[in-house]
Order: structure tokens, then C-alpha cells, then sequence
């Protein structure tokens, strides 16, 4: 280190002097003030100069510079001159006295004095200093041989300029003029650059003294051993020969060997040793002085192993015999000196150099010692461990454990060590694993006491195999610590940039190649059966057990395990969740806990409890100051975050394969049969809010309110000078703050989803109060994709750039990210209605963006079709294709030709259109045309076989997609009754929950023996499962693997779960998977998936098909219109004097008819400003008498005017009579009459005020043998004018039962 640090000219003044001494000369140096103490300065010399000056022999004479008056202005400029003389030097010999008068003669004084001056401008000691080093140059410069000395040598011996007598500097004359003055500013840089390089100039000198120091020692003991292994050694040698049995000649020997390294001799001493042991021994233990030269043997014996290739017999055996107990009866400490001596000279460091250069490679695990050596070695590793184990000085047994850890089990793994020391180490009773985690362990400074690696974290793992069930309380606490504390420090997950976004469904990347084999071999092994029953085992504890564990977790009724164990499983499970994310169904760990429900009773139990200390009143839960969206510590967030993300993610993982009747307990549960499901209804409420009110809390704390960070390039220039960059403390933050959010959602969306499927919370449970939406203002609400991945969570609000803002816009305010969050991922907190509303206000935008208001005047871009309708699909799906129309948000309008091949009567104003996309998707759903088939419950979901059927299957599935979408863009309802576990693929983003539940419609006989499995009592394997699916496609049988080597996995009892949750997902999603990635593409294609993920899989349904709930009769008379032929008591018309202004409103409204828009739920007329290029009407005169008569005739209803030509009026006797039929109807004939008039069977999800155009019943005369018909494209009932309620009722009953075409009516 000190030799980097040097300069260039440092070194080469140190390596010029290489004719120097073998030995170290000093200065004696004393004070010239009187009464002062001596000081020593260390220095190197040449010659034969002894290097003691007696300063007492020496003469020193002052000068100082005057002030004004002759008085001293300070010691600053005293200047010193040292004299002796020469021929009465004592401390001189002679022949120096000689060189030095030779080469100073010209230079002494008459007396024969030699004066030494200092010739600097500084303090006083400094300048004495200065002149003992050029006293000590000239002395050293006489004892030289004669040479010329070059310029530079001289002016370091006597100054600026030649020694010629005068000690003083002349000053420096610049001839080219007048010196330019100092300001003060640059006399203090000066000084301060001069200071600072004469500070660089003496450390050099003082670097260069101490290298040469070091050097001169070196040198002289290397020539000292030399002597000795020349001359000593030998002399000893021959006199221990003649004299047998002088053991202290014999230790005398053993000092310069080991001084001397000569291996040779030191060969020799082992042998001795050896052989003479039984004499030795006694001597040893009664002479303290044998024992410190023991452990130099013994240092020596492990280095010559280490580094010698000859023949190492004797050294092996010198150490397995005087490293053994038993060696020393009377004297044990013996041993454990030694091992205290050695392990602090680096004994571990050598054994592993040992280790891998003598013992062979193998090629697989083995216990078996490939060669005598190589147990030898293993021994030397055992030693110390078994020394320590039984030690009490607890300093010494860190050492040897730290050392231990750091060299053997945490350096880089050898094959010698991976697969021979550690195994053997593993399965030998004299190793101690407890002891070696009790030293790892740091209780409450939450790491190990050594750098923690994946070799450590694999050798762990390793040597506790097979010991885990022998630990006792405190050592397996000690285990899950370590493990805890390894995982957190090796397992380091990468922070996704990417975002998991994304709508495929396509596996997970394999990112295994990317990861240390390592690492992966521990997961591998934390995951085996072994581990996972310990670690289970551990966790639960062994205190007492009941079968009926109550919801408090109260000692009495559950079987508690230590608390503080349970955390650090918590934090085992969390680091492998957030380092793979599909590590709930890779690691066995994990879906076993899953599968423990005392153990997520008690882990809930530790969620609530823990707190935050409170200085008023009790502490407050970590997670009620989550749920307000509080920032908190990093300690406190490492309290709750584990054990809250695993206690989701294994509880979201039970719930898949929890069936219905576990539950909701709807059936008595065989005693013998164990109950997977660990919390009652009632719990399940309470814990579904307080999750709910944690998902809004943590999006608070996702986008917290705060200014935007700094651009990039500011951030990565400051960081570049922090020793601890911003960014890299904030990663782990980011992960686990981002995982728990994702693991909280995905567990209150899975209990929400029961809850619709089967409600057990009550009505509005879901809906936080909180939470508005700015229905007037649905600009506010952002869904476009590129603009809300900008907002990642956690990661505060960036800066963007030019280009940024001129695509996407200004940027999102922290509500409105807040809000598009809420409606991304937890969208069921806001009620239905409001979300329905903003559904429908973002496609009226989406529709004034792409069809504006010239379409409504028959201008603009639109899709026009010719469709046969006994070909409705296949004409639609060629000239609807995306080829031909790319884009299906535009005005459509259709041209319907009937069988004959002739057009159909009729223009488009909407209804053609409405009735065409409804008798298009019936055909396309229609099982018989074979994309689409039926549960058992008669719900569609993508034929798995539809590839067989169809060559091109995946473009008819986008098509499909393509045409629902269009069906929600135009709010028109379809009655489609789509499975659901099919529409919830359709909402689901890159990973869809499987519910077990959805099997009992779609393969009732596989769902029954399915639960059968799940509740056997006997052994599975007898049943001769494997991980294989036999399917049946067109008479052909076929294996489908459910996992890798699946046909080679045997189903048991262990894996059943895993078997059951594969079995499902094979047959809800992979064999439908295509179908669905197309079919979604194609609904995405019209309408964004982010739209449609605001609902459920059972709103999404209501949006489609409309609500489930009864026909509300009450609700649809309210909301309906009645029209017909014009009478004097309905309205008059009045104001009208002459017949142009009669013909002119009639124009009016038949241009109204044809230009109306279809807007919320009602036709409404929108007039605006003409021009000459779209109506011809011109002059202010008629334009205000247009504006007259609209306001005349119009009726305001929902903002908009629209016109309604009456006949009906609800007080009529036909209306009245109808009213009561309708009434008396069963549920059937009224969903009937609601198909037979819309279309469809079901009303809208918002009550018949949603429904568009309203329903209305129309006079159609007095005709009394006419049935009623309808309009299904104008919502119009054609009810006649019946004179008797039976026969209304009778007609009615038969038309809507008729099932009568369009063109019939």
C-alpha cells in the first residue's frame, strides 16, 4: 500500500540506494535549547559511519532579523548554524576523521571547525532540521568512494547552488523588468500551493525512509537465516547426535527450522517427533516453552502441505497425532492453543488450498473419501469445529467459526468441496451444525456475522440435511434466521422496467439461464421434502393442538409455533415469491404452507397485531396506517410486508382449489376429513374490508402527493458523486412495496369474484365512500395504455420529455392516476352505476373522436355493407374482415338481401343495423357452427377442437371479438349467456386465476372425481395418477403432459393439490387458450381492455346480455313512450295560419327522421349551423321560423329535443288493458314480450331509463283480427286498438310466442 502511494521520484531515490548496509543506522538527535529532551530521527547511511551523533559536542549559533529598533519581529526568520570540530570528535573514527578533513579541507575554518548553515525562511526547529541533514550528507557524502556528483545530487546536499562556503541564497534577478505586485488573494494561493507541495515533498521522504527501513531488514534477516541454515543448524544437529535425548537442543532446532524454513530439516523434526513421541510428550507438558514452539510447527506443517510437493507422510501424521486430545492427557489446553494459534495465522485459508490441490476431483456427490489423504484433510477441517464446540473462551470459538465460514463453507464452492467436504461434513456425527449457526447468528442487527454469499447460503442448506428434525428449539431458530437473512441478501431480484402489463398469456420467461446455478440448487434444496416437512414442522411448533381453531388464536384452541419463527418463515417465502414470480406453484414451500390453515390463521393473527408504538394511548397497526395511505419506516415496512404479501399470496392460492362447499360450509363436513378452509364467513367479511381499505391505501402510497423528480440526467450527475447512489437504496423499496400492492389486489379480487359469484358480504360492502368519479368530466379519467405506464408505482412522478407531452398530452395530476389505478385494479369499490355512466360517457368521446358530427348528415367516412341474411356470417366476415375494414368504430350501415335475392324494404337509420349485428352474433355463437360449445348449464365458451373444424380458426375468433365489441360499442344487447370462467380470461391480464368451481359446469364427472381426490383418505399412489391428461378429440385419444416429465410423476398424497390445480387449469385455460388470445385481440381491436376490466365477469355479462334480475313492470311503464295517429285532445296545433309554414314543418320533421343521432338512451334531434354544402336553406327568415316551430313542437327530455308523434297516451283504454296483462304474466312471458319488442330477453343494467331507443307502443289501428308486431331495431310495439282486454291479452300471448321473423312484421 505504501509503495503505491509513492511518486515516481520517491522511488527511484529509493532504489539508487542499493550498495547500502545490511543493517539499520540511527541519528541521535538533541534539542539545541538548553534543558531540552533528545529527540531520535531514523535514517539510512552508507560506509562504516556508525550514525550516533552526541548533539552535546555540537555548537549551534543563532541570526535573526530585526524590525524597526532593532527588536525581533519573530522566530519565523531565525536561521541556525551547526559547528564541531573535527579532530576532537569523539564519536568519529579516526579514518572518517581522515575522509571528512580530506574532502572538507578547503571548506573547514583555521581552527579545523566544520559549519553547517540553514539557508530556509521558516520556524526555528524546522531549520535545525535542515541543518542535521546536511551535516549527516557531508559525513555520509566523505565515507563514499570519490565519484563526481551530479548537479541534482549536489543541490540536495548543499542547497540551490554548488557548496562553495557560502551558505546563503542569492536572491534570483529577473532582468526583464519590474516584478508584476501580489494581490492578497494571490500571495495566499501561492503560500497555499507552496505549502501544500512542500507537504507532498516530506511525506515522499518519509515514504522513502520507511521503504528503505523495511528493505535493510528484509535483507539482513534473510542473510541472518542464511547463516543459520548454513552453520547453526548443522552445529546443533551434529551435537543432538552426540548427545541423544537433549530435547532442549533438539527445541533449539525446531526454532531456527521454523525461523530458517528448511523444509528439508523441518521433514526431519516431523519424523522425530513422531517417532519419539512417547519420550517427547512428558517434556512438552511439563516445559510451557515446547507449547508456543508446537504451534510453530504446526503452522509450518500446514504451510509445507500447502506449497511443498514432496512426500507430506510425516507432516500428516505430525498433525493428527499432536492435534489430538488424547495425545495430551495431562495437558488438554495444549491443543487448543495450538488450534488458536493456527486459526490466526490463516489455518482455514491453507486447509482450503489443501483441499484443492490434494484432493482429487470426483465426479458426484460422494461421502466416501476418494483417497486416505483426502480423509486426512477432511479430519483437519473436523478439528477445530469439535475443539470449538467444547471450548468456553466464546472469542475463540467465533474465530474459529467466522474463519470456518469465510474460507470453507462461503469462499467459492470446488468440486472437492461441493461435492466431498461438504457432504461428509454433513453426515458426521462430530460436526456441529447448531454451533454453526448459533455463531452465524446476529440476534437484533437483522444480519450474520460474516459476509453473506450463495456459497454460504448452499452450504448451509447442505449440512443441514437430515439434520433438521434433531435441532432443538433455539437451534432451529437460529436456522430460519440464517436462511431468512441469506435469502434477503442473495435472492436479489431485478426490478421489472417492463412492467407485467402486458395482455399475454404466454408463459413467463425462463430467466433460469440468467441466475447463478447456485442460487437455484439452494432453492432446489430449501423446496425438498425434507426441508419443507421441517420447516412446517418448526413453524407450527409443538405445543398443544386443537382440531377447532378459533379466529383470536388464542393459546387454548390452536397450535401455536414461536412467533419470531413464523416471521422468518415469512421472510424465507417473500424473498422466493418477489425473486420468481410464478414461484407459488414452482416452490413447494410454498403451496404447503399454503395448505396449512392454523399457520395462515396465525400468520393473519401476526398481521393485526403488529404495531407501531404509540407515545398517546395504545400502538397503532401497521396496517390501519397502510389502509391511510401513511409513508412509514424502512424497519416498519420490514415488519409487515412480509408476513402481509405471504399471508395473500398463500391465501389467494388455497382459495383456487377451495370448492364452494368448503366455503360457504353449506354441507356438514366429515369429522375425518380435514377442513382446507382456515377462516369462517364472518371472518372472511371483516378480512375482505380490511384488505380492501389496505389495496387503497397502498395506491395512495403508490402515487403519493409530491413534486416530480429530476430529469435523468441531473439525477445520474449527482449520483455520480454519492458514495450510496439514490436509485440503488430505492430498489428493494420499490420491489416490495410493488409486490405487496400486486399480492393485496389479487387477493381482494379473487374474494370480490366469489362474493359475486355466491354473495356472502352484504350490499355495498365493496364500495369505498372515498372514491368519486367525475362523470361530467369523463376527460379526466385516463385509460390510454401509453400514458398510464408512465406511472409506475412506487416510483414517484417523473419529468417527461418535449416528445412525451406532444403525443400523450400534458401530464396526469396524482388524483388522476390515483383514479385510473382504482378503476384498473380495484374498480368494484365504485358502485356499478357510476361505472357504467363513465363507461358509456369514454364511448360517446371515443365516438366523437372517430365519426364526429358529419355523419350524421350522411358525410364522413362509413362502413356500408351488402349482406345476404340466409349468409348473414359468412358475407359479414369477409367484408368485415380487418383487411377490408380496419377500422369498426366508424358509422355503419347495412343493406339486408332477403332469400329471394332481392334487397329488403327498408332505409338504415340505425334499426337495420341494430338487427343485424344481433342475428349476427347468434350465428356466430351458435353451437352448431362449431367455434363456440355448451357447458352443462348451457353457457358458450371456445370449442377447444374448432382448429380440427376450421383450418383458419383464430381469424374467426378475432372476428368474433371484433363483432362483440362493435355490440358494446353501440350499447346493444345480445343475449349471450358466455361461461364464466370465458369472460373472466377475457378481463384477466398475463396470469388468470383457475377456479375449481367453474369444472362443475363445463366437465361435472371430472369435478366430482376431482374433490373425491382432494378428500381421499387413502393412499394415492394406489390409485396410479400421474401428471398426464388423456384427451378424447374425433374419436382419437391423445396424452397431454401437465408438467414437464409429468408421464414419470406419480401422484400422492403430498402433490394431490398440485395435480387438482393442474388438472384445471388444463381444462379452463391451456386447451382454450389460442381461441381466447384471438378472440380477445378482436374485442380489443373496437373496444380497450381497460374499458372493460372497470367490471366483473358478471358486469361484463350485464353489459352484454343486460341484468338478470326480474322484469320490473312498474319500471318499464315509467319509462315508456306512446305514439300513433294525431288527435285533437292530445296536442294542438295552434299558431300555424297558412299552409307554407304546415308543408314546411313537415319537411322538417321528415329531415329530422333521417338525420337523427343515436346519443345516451334516447333519439334526440341535433340542429346545427348550416351551410350551403349540407342543406340548402338559406335566409334568417327561415331559419327563424325553422327555430320557431321546433319550439313549438318539441318536448325537452335529457338535455336533447326530440320529437313524438302521438296516438297512445297512457290513459288510454288499450294502454290500461295492456298494463294489466302485462302484469299478470309469469316471469317467462314478460322476458318474452322484452324479446319480442328489443330483442333480447333481459332489461338494461341501469332500468328500462338505459334502454335506447325507449320502449314505445305505437297505435297500430283498429284492426281487431291483427296481431301485434314490432320493430325490434326501433324498440316499437305495434299494439292495435282492442276493444276487449281477453282478446289483447290472448293476441299478445300468441305473437310473442310466435316466434315470427323480421321481415313478418
Amino acid at each position: 500500500m505504501l509503495l503505491r502511494t509513492l511518486s515516481r521520484s520517491t522511488l527511484s531515490q529509493v532504489f539508487r540506494s542499493r550498495n547500502m548496509s545490511d543493517y539499520e543506522s540511527s541519528i541521535s538527535l538533541k534539542s539545541l535549547y538548553p534543558g531540552s529532551e533528545e529527540k531520535v530521527e531514523k535514517g539510512g547511511f552508507s560506509g562504516e559511519f556508525s550514525g550516533v551523533i552526541p548533539v552535546k559536542e555540537l555548537t549551534a549559533t543563532y541570526s535573526c532579523s530585526s524590525g524597526p529598533g532593532g527588536q525581533n519581529v519573530n522566530k519565523v526568520s531565525t536561521k541556525v548554524d551547526l559547528r564541531f570540530h573535527v579532530e576532537s570528535a569523539t564519536w568519529l573514527s579516526s579514518e572518517i576523521k581522515s575522509k571528512v578533513l580530506e574532502k572538507y579541507s578547503s571548506q573547514l575554518t583555521k581552527d579545523g571547525w566544520m559549519v553547517v548553515k540553514s539557508d530556509r525562511t521558516r520556524s526555528q526547529s524546522l531549520n535545525q532540521a535542515d541543518a542535521l541533514e546536511k551535516l549527516r550528507n557531508a559525513i555520509r557524502l566523505a565515507t563514499q568512494p570519490d565519484k563526481p556528483l551530479s548537479t541534482a545530487e549536489e543541490k540536495r546536499m548543499f542547497g540551490k547552488g554548488y557548496f562553495e562556503g557560502d551558505f546563503r541564497t542569492k536572491p534570483i534577478v529577473n532582468n526583464r523588468g519590474a516584478t508584476r505586485a501580489e494581490n492578497k488573494e494571490q500571495l495566499l494561493e501561492r503560500a497555499r500551493l507552496d505549502r501544500k507541495n512542500r507537504e507532498a515533498k516530506r511525506a515522499e521522504t518519509h515514504a522513502a525512509v520507511r521503504i528503505q527501513a523495511l528493505v535493510r531488514g528484509f535483507i539482513c534477516r534473510r542473510r541472518i537465516f542464511r547463516q543459520i541454515r548454513d552453520h547453526e543448524i548443522p552445529r546443533l544437529r551434529r551435537q543432538l547426535e552426540a548427545v541423544p535425548g537433549d530435547w532442549e537442543v533438539f527445541r533449539r532446532i525446531c526454532v531456527l527450522v521454523v525461523f530458517a524454513t528448511d523444509s528439508a530439516t523441518l521433514v526431519w523434526i516431523f519424523q522425530v517427533l513422531v517417532r519419539e513421541r512417547s519420550k517427547l510428550v512428558p517434556v512438552i507438558e511439563s516445559n510451557p516453552g515446547w507449547t508456543h514452539t508446537l504451534c510453530k510447527l504446526s503452522l509450518s506443517c500446514v504451510e509445507l502441505l500447502a506449497s511443498s510437493s514432496d512426500s507430506i507422510a510425516a507432516s500428516l501424521r505430525f498433525l493428527q497425532i499432536y492435534t489430538n486430545n488424547a495425545t495430551f492427557p495431562n495437558k488438554p489446553d495444549i491443543v487448543t492453543n495450538i488450534y488458536k494459534y493456527l486459526v490466526s495465522r490463516k489455518y482455514f485459508s491453507l486447509v482450503r488450498l489443501i483441499i484443492d490441490s490434494r484432493v482429487p476431483p470426483v465426479l458426484s456427490e460422494t461421502t466416501r473419501p476418494p483417497t486416505p489423504l483426502a480423509g486426512e484433510i477432511l479430519q483437519m477441517v473436523l478439528n477445530p469445529v469439535n475443539i470449538a464446540v467444547q471450548a468456553t473462551n466464546s472469542s475463540f470459538k467465533a474465530e474459529i467459526f467466522t474463519n470456518l465460514s469465510t474460507h470453507i463453507l462461503g469462499g467459492t464452492l470446488s468440486e472437492q468441496i461441493q461435492l466431498f467436504i461438504l457432504p461428509s461434513l454433513a453426515v458426521s456425527e462430530e460436526f456441529s451444525i447448531g454451533a454453526v449457526l448459533k455463531h452465524l447468528e446476529n440476534t437484533g442487527s437483522g444480519s450474520l456475522r460474516v459476509s453473506s454469499s450463495p456459497e454460504l447460503l448452499y452450504s448451509i442448506l447442505t449440512l443441514s440435511k437430515g439434520r433438521l428434525g434433531r435441532l432443538d428449539e433455539e437451534q432451529g431458530t437460529s436456522f430460519l434466521n440464517v436462511i431468512s437473512t441469506l435469502t434477503r441478501t442473495t435472492l436479489v431480484p431485478e426490478l421489472d422496467e417492463e412492467g407485467d402489463d402486458s395482455d399475454s398469456e404466454s408463459e413467463a420467461m425462463d430467466q433460469s439461464s440468467n441466475r447463478n446455478p447456485l442460487i437455484e440448487t439452494s432453492i432446489c434444496l430449501l423446496n425438498s421434502a425434507e426441508f419443507v416437512s421441517g420447516i412446517v414442522s418448526i413453524a407450527e411448533g409443538s405445543k398443544s393442538r386443537s382440531s377447532a381453531p378459533t379466529f383470536s388464536g388464542s393459546p387454548a384452541s390452536v397450535r401455536l409455533g414461536n412467533t419470531e419463527n413464523i416471521r422468518n418463515i415469512c421472510k424465507i417465502c417473500h424473498q422466493l415469491l418477489i425473486y420468481n414470480q410464478q414461484g407459488m406453484h414452482d416452490y413447494s414451500l410454498l403451496h404447503s404452507l399454503a395448505f396449512r390453515p392454523n399457520f395462515l390463521r396465525q400468520l393473519w393473527n401476526i398481521v393485526c397485531t403488529t404495531s407501531q408504538p404509540s407515545l398517546f394511548g395504545s400502538p397503532t397497526p401497521l396496517v390501519s396506517i397502510i389502509s391511510r395511505g401513511l409513508k412509514m419506516s424502512g424497519l416498519e415496512r420490514d415488519d409487515i410486508s412480509p408476513p402481509l404479501a405471504v399471508f395473500c399470496s398463500l391465501f389467494r392460492y388455497l382459495l383456487v382449489t377451495i370448492h364452494d362447499t368448503e366455503f360457504y360450509g353449506t354441507e356438514q363436513i366429515n369429522t375425518k376429513q380435514r377442513n382446507w378452509m382456515p377462516f369462517t364467513l364472518p371472518e372472511l367479511v371483516s378480512m375482505s374490508l380490511s384488505l380492501r381499505d389496505i389495496a387503497l391505501g397502498l395506491v395512495e402510497l403508490a402515487f403519493p402527493e409530491s413534486r416530480p423528480r429530476v430529469r435523468d440526467d441531473y439525477r445520474q450527475a449527482v449520483n455520480s458523486v454519492r458514495d450510496t447512489p439514490e436509485e440503488s437504496r430505492d430498489v428493494r423499496d420499490i420491489i416490495i412495496w410493488t409486490h405487496l400492492f400486486k399480492t393485496v389486489v389479487s387477493l381482494v379480487r379473487q374474494l370480490y369474484t366469489r362474493d359475486t359469484r355466491r354473495q356472502f358480504c352484504l350490499d355495498d360492502h365493496w364500495i369505498s365512500s372515498g372514491i368519486t368519479l367525475p362523470l361530467d368530466r369523463p376527460q379526466d379519467v385516463s385509460f390510454r395504455r401509453s400514458r398510464i405506464r408512465a406511472y409506475r408505482p412506487f416510483r414517484g412522478l417523473r419529468v417527461f420529455t418535449r416528445e412525451e407531452l406532444e403525443e400523450s398530452g400534458p401530464p396526469l395530476t396524482t388524483k388522476e392516476v390515483r383514479l385510473a389505478t382504482v378503476l384498473r385494479e380495484l374498480p368494484f369499490t365504485i358502485s356499478f352505476s357510476q361505472r357504467v355512466l363513465l363507461f358509456q360517457n369514454l364511448i360517446q368521446r371515443d365516438k366523437q373522436e372517430y365519426q364526429g358530427d358529419r355523419v350524421n348528415f350522411l358525410q364522413g367516412p362509413t362502413i356500408d355493407i351488402l349482406v345476404r341474411r340466409n349468409y348473414i356470417y359468412e358475407d359479414a366476415f369477409e367484408k368485415l374482415s380487418v383487411d377490408n375494414e380496419p377500422n369498426m368504430k366508424l358509422k355503419m350501415r347495412v343493406q339486408l338481401v332477403n332469400a329471394a335475392g332481392l334487397d329488403e324494404a327498408g332505409i338504415d337509420g340505425g334499426g337495420l343495423f341494430r338487427e343485424f349485428l344481433s342475428q349476427l352474433l347468434k350465428a356466430a355463437f351458435d353451437p352448431n357452427r362449431g367455434f363456440f360449445v355448451l357447458t352443462r348449464d348451457q353457457h358458450l365458451y371456445p370449442n377447444p377442437t374448432a382448429n380440427q373444424i376450421h383450418p383458419n380458426a383464430g381469424a374467426h375468433y378475432f372476428f368474433i371479438g371484433r363483432i362483440l365489441g362493435k355490440a358494446l360499442y353501440e350499447n346493444l344487447l345480445v343475449e349471450l349467456p358466455l361461461a364464466a370462467f370465458f369472460l373472466s380470461k377475457l378481463l384477466g391480464q398475463k396470469l388468470v386465476n383457475v377456479d375449481i368451481d367453474h369444472l362443475d359446469s363445463l366437465d361435472p364427472e371430472l369435478y366430482k372425481n376431482l374433490l373425491y381426490l382432494k378428500t381421499y383418505e387413502g393412499d394415492v399412489l394406489d390409485l396410479g395418477l400421474d401428471f398426464t391428461m388423456a384427451v378424447e378429440e374425433f374419436g382419437e385419444t391423445r396424452i397431454e403432459l401437465l408438467k414437464p416429465e409429468g408421464d414419470s410423476t406419480p401422484v400422492t398424497s403430498d402433490n394431490r393439490i398440485e395435480y387438482i390445480h393442474l388438472v384445471a387449469d388444463y381444462k379452463l385455460n391451456r386447451q382454450i387458450k389460442n381461441q381466447c388470445i384471438a378472440f380477445r385481440n378482436g374485442l380489443e381491436d373496437v373496444i380497450g381492455l381497460d374499458w372493460l376490466r372497470m367490471f366483473s365477469h358478471r358486469e361484463l355479462e350485464t353489459l352484454i346480455c343486460g341484468a338478470e334480475h326480474e322484469i320490473s313492470v312498474e319500471d318499464l311503464q315509467a319509462h315508456t313512450n306512446y305514439s300513433g295517429g294525431y288527435t285533437a285532445d292530445h296536442l294542438t296545433i295552434t299558431g300555424i295560419k297558412d299552409i307554407q309554414q304546415i308543408i314546411l314543418l313537415l319537411q322538417i320533421i321528415l329531415l329530422l327522421q333521417v338525420y337523427r343521432i343515436y346519443s345516451r338512451s334516447s333519439y334526440y334531434y341535433r340542429y346545427t349551423v348550416y351551410t350551403a354544402d349540407h342543406l340548402t336553406i338559406t335566409g334568417i327568415q327561415l331559419i327563424q321560423q325553422i327555430i320557431f316551430l321546433l319550439q313549438v313542437y318539441s318536448i325537452y327530455s335529457r338535455s336533447s329535443y326530440y320529437y313524438r308523434y302521438t296516438g297512445y297516451t297512457a290513459d288510454h283504454l288499450t294502454i290500461t288493458a295492456f298494463w294489466e296483462a302485462v302484469r299478470g304474466f309469469t316471469e317467462d312471458q314478460k322476458r318474452s314480450l322484452l324479446k319480442f319488442v328489443t330483442s333480447c330477453s333481459r332489461p338494461p343494467h341501469l332500468g328500462f331509463r338505459d334502454l335506447d331507443p325507449p320502449f314505445c307502443i305505437h297505435n297500430a289501428g283498429g284492426d281487431q283480427d291483427r296481431l301485434p308486431t314490432a320493430s325490434t331495431c326501433m324498440n316499437l310495439l305495434k299494439l292495435p286498438d282492442f276493444k276487449n282486454s281477453k282478446m289483447l291479452r290472448e293476441k299478445l300471448i300468441y305473437a310473442i310466442e310466435a316466434g315470427a321473423g323480421f321481415e313478418l312484421s
